[in-house]
């Protein structure tokens, strides 16, 4: 075995920390699923009861302990994301048949919706079981214990929900998006734009449904992804596929200013605002984009959030000095 001076790309801390407990849960389940197996193949009267308190119960802090640091292993996942050995690494195991297309933060998620699925089949086999069977009040105890865990599970995906979001717009991009990386981001919106790359004469110009857009000037079709501190533009090649060689548009209030002007152009029915970044350093000339919504509540809504995530950035700017000594990852 030769040795290597090498940095991992992950390191064994961060290992255990993304996939904590898992191995446990993944043996709880085999012992419960071959006791249950065994069960159910003895000879009647079935009993179940006994083996959910033997069984199950008991080993109901590993699943606990695994749903107080899911948040924590979102977030180390979405640092090592950042690392491209790993990122690369990741989409290599990740792209193999067994896996069918699923990510990993896909798998992290399924041992949070066991106990749920737990209690709709306690909830069916008590609703036919009667009221004097000696294993109701035994069911009905289990019942109890892994309702009060599903809400801790219930709080905890709220909370992971806009990580989840993020990874999995990050995934879709080809060459990949690292400001999406950052776990203080936040999703706001996404929605399908026309973007007007060239300004035609209004007579000529008509607005069309976004589809017939698609029809006949496909790389005028953007799809759109709105976040705390960035704008999103990308094309989109198929369902899963988006590439955004073109527009990145990141709002840095040191170095620029942003605004969102509307338009009344008779041409676009109204629906229609651009996006002008000034910056002072780079460009002489501000970065202008021309989008033109389906419908104008649509309008209305892009031009209400992007004007909030602008005033949200620049607050992040002025409380970044106060803020750079702390760590953006949160511990369980």
């Amino acid at each position: 075995m030769a040795a290597s001076s090498k940095k991992p790309s992950c390191t064994l801390d961060d290992g255990n920390s993304i996939c904590l407990n898992s191995e446990a849960l993944l043996l709880l389940h085999q012992i419960f699923l071959e006791g249950l197996t065994a069960r159910l193949e003895s000879s009647p009267p079935l009993v179940l009861g006994d083996l959910l308190l033997t069984m199950l119960l008991p080993k109901l802090n590993i699943y606990q302990e695994y749903v107080r640091n899911h948040h924590y292993s979102l977030q180390v996942l979405t640092e090592c994301m950042k690392i491209q050995p790993f990122a690369a690494y990741l989409k290599i195991l990740e792209s193999k048949p067994m896996c069918k297309c699923r990510s990993l933060e896909t798998f992290l998620n399924y041992p949070m919706q066991s106990v749920p699925r737990y209690i709709r089949t306690l909830r069916e086999l008590l609703a036919h079981t009667p009221l004097e069977h000696v294993e109701r009040k035994t069911l009905e105890a289990v019942l109890a214990q892994l309702e009060n865990l599903s809400k801790q599970i219930h709080d905890e995906v709220s909370e992971t929900e806009n990580l989840r979001k993020n990874l999995a717009v990050e995934r879709m991009i080809v060459e990949g998006c690292d400001i999406l990386l950052d776990v203080e981001q936040t999703f706001v919106r996404k929605g399908d734009l026309i973007q007007i790359l060239i300004e035609k004469p209004k007579e000529r110009v008509t607005f069309k449904k976004i589809e017939s857009f698609r029809r006949s000037d496909k790389d005028v079709a953007r799809e759109c992804f709105l976040f705390s501190y960035h704008l999103i533009v990308t094309t989109s090649f198929n369902i899963k596929t988006l590439d955004t060689n073109r527009f990145l548009i990141s709002d840095r209030p040191c170095e620029s200013a942003s605004s969102v002007t509307t338009e009344q152009d008779t041409s676009y029915q109204g629906r229609d605002f651009k996006v002008v970044v000034l910056c002072s350093k780079n460009l002489v000339t501000p970065v202008v984009i021309h989008f033109v919504a389906p419908t104008l509540s649509d309008k209305a809504a892009w031009i209400s959030d992007l004007a909030n995530c602008m005033n949200n950035a620049q607050f992040r700017e002025i409380c970044k000095p106060l803020m750079a000594n702390t760590s953006s990852i949160n511990l369980p």
